[in-house]
């Protein structure tokens, strides 16, 4: 009768076990945000190092799958797909095959794509470009930027970026969802026009994309005297 009562007042069946109160806010952090860093939360970033098994298990019942970086000090998750259990070399049978790809085709996903304007995309192009000559070439270990040189990487790629009140407002929603993704962290105080571009950006794209993709954006806008501002892009990669 205990076991009864206990099950109807918990809403858990018999035999399933309860995550303890840090383990749920651990995994909802994650599906709401997206990512973990260790420099907003310390604790809880150690936490997930320290039961990451569990976590993953768990997740992946969700068809989501966490990356961690312990040495960069963040974690994000993304879409686990059935792609994902092959191994490179690995052979497997015709109907071994067939059954992971059914599987896949019946999966639903809790993250699902979406479409950036091209100014949204060289944004975080160049934010990855800065990044990468920032931490790899230069070793900086906190990279900062501010809002004016962000316009001025920008002015090769688009026209009449650099001044308009339009301008600067798509750069300032573009840099406030960016923030919400944990990319980038405004700083405060007297440097409330300066970010820190977090690593996370570094699994965005990876930088024989980025510098392929620049090439690209350049090349058209010196080619076509267009406003490139309101066309559409996929995303330069999922976060």
């Amino acid at each position: 009768m205990e076991n009864r009562t206990e099950e109807k007042n918990s809403g858990i069946p018999a035999g399933v076990a309860e995550l303890p109160a840090e383990l749920r806010n651990l995994m909802v952090r994650l599906m709401s945000r997206g990512a973990i860093n260790s420099q907003d939360n310390e604790e809880m970033f150690n936490l997930l190092l320290t039961r990451r098994e569990l976590v993953s298990s768990y997740l992946q019942n969700l068809n989501l799958k966490v990356e961690i970086n312990a040495e960069k000090g963040i974690a994000f998750i993304h879409n686990y797909r059935r792609d994902d259990e092959f191994v490179e070399g690995e052979e497997i049978s015709d109907a071994e095959f067939a059954d992971r790809s059914r599987k896949e085709s019946d999966d639903l996903f809790l993250i699902s794509s979406r479409k950036l304007s091209v100014y949204d995309t060289i944004v975080i192009l160049v934010l990855r470009k800065f990044y990468h000559e920032r931490a790899n070439a230069q070793g900086e270990s906190f990279v900062v930027i501010d809002v004016e040189r962000i316009k001025n990487m920008l002015v090769p790629y688009l026209r009449e970026i650099v001044s308009t009140t339009r301008d600067s407002k798509n750069l300032n929603g573009i840099l406030s969802r960016l923030q919400e993704k944990q990319i980038v962290r405004k700083l405060s105080g007297e440097d409330e026009d300066r970010y820190q571009i977090l690593p996370l950006i570094h699994y965005v794209i990876n930088v024989k994309a980025m510098e392929t993709m620049l090439a690209q954006y350049r090349a058209l806008a010196e080619s076509y005297s267009i406003d490139v501002s309101d066309l559409k892009t996929d995303d330069a990669g999922q976060v």
